[in-house]
């Protein structure tokens, strides 16, 4: 297996990455979502999926949603970070 440097991601690659993952794990019937309005959404998927393994898959609807974080630009815990942006998203959908 390859190593990887994510260090050099910006948003956009991570996203794209995610994107990517998604659709090898759980199939071409991922749709991905670009850039704009997507109620923060990287990727769907309606069907049975590849996950956790190829044997026992999970069907249903999925919503892939990603965070990034810069870290040359914001200070603090991850954690603290994601649930701070997961309150705020949550607040805008309702």
């Amino acid at each position: 297996m390859a190593d990887y440097s994510f260090s050099r991601f910006n948003s956009e690659d991570f996203e794209h990455f995610i994107q990517s993952l998604s659709k090898k794990i759980l199939g071409n019937g991922t749709i991905t979502f670009g850039d704009g309005p997507d109620g923060g959404r990287e990727a769907t998927f309606n069907g049975v999926g590849s996950f956790p393994n190829l044997t026992e898959k999970w069907s249903g609807y999925w919503v892939i949603q990603a965070k990034y974080r810069s870290r040359a630009e914001e200070k603090g815990d991850d954690y603290t970070w994601v649930k701070k942006i997961s309150k705020m998203k949550w607040k805008n959908l309702k």
